[in-house]
């Protein structure tokens, strides 16, 4: 395992930040080779579970609806539509994956839901940051 973790570029300039290192991590404790097909249509170096393309899709489509929350707040049907596009945007990403034969079904669906998880754990994990901010502004706000 260590010599697959010294090829794949893990601490170099490519590892950028939580994503990378969680998702390479998690890949070199799973340690799960990918599909071999006899004619396949693409391959992909190193290991399988999860798929970076997959979790990478969920949190930058995740990511931005978040950022849009503040415009969305009280339209909950542009809030509905635009989670609706983050969703299609992560399946439509993880289904090539599969499709190219270079996942298997559960690769992708353990990197959608890992970036769920991290979505989540970012929003709980800045909630009394935003209500300080909120009452901090009401205080300056009132007269």
């Amino acid at each position: 395992m260590a010599g697959r973790a010294a090829g794949r570029g893990l601490g170099t300039d490519h590892d950028r930040g939580g994503r990378r290192l969680l998702g390479e991590g998690l890949k070199l404790l799973i340690d799960r080779a990918r599909p071999i097909f006899p004619d396949p249509v693409s391959s992909a170096p190193g290991l399988s579970f999860p798929s970076g393309h997959a979790l990478a899709a969920t949190l930058g489509a995740g990511v931005l609806v978040l950022l849009a929350r503040p415009a969305l707040r009280g339209r909950p049907l542009p809030a509905a539509l635009a989670w609706a596009g983050a969703a299609l945007l992560a399946l439509s990403v993880s289904y090539t994956r599969v499709a190219l034969g270079v996942h298997w079904v559960s690769d992708v669906v353990g990197g959608m839901l890992l970036g769920v998880a991290v979505l989540a754990v970012s929003v709980l994990a800045f909630k009394p940051v935003r209500r300080r901010r909120s009452r901090a502004t009401a205080r300056a706000l009132s007269p």
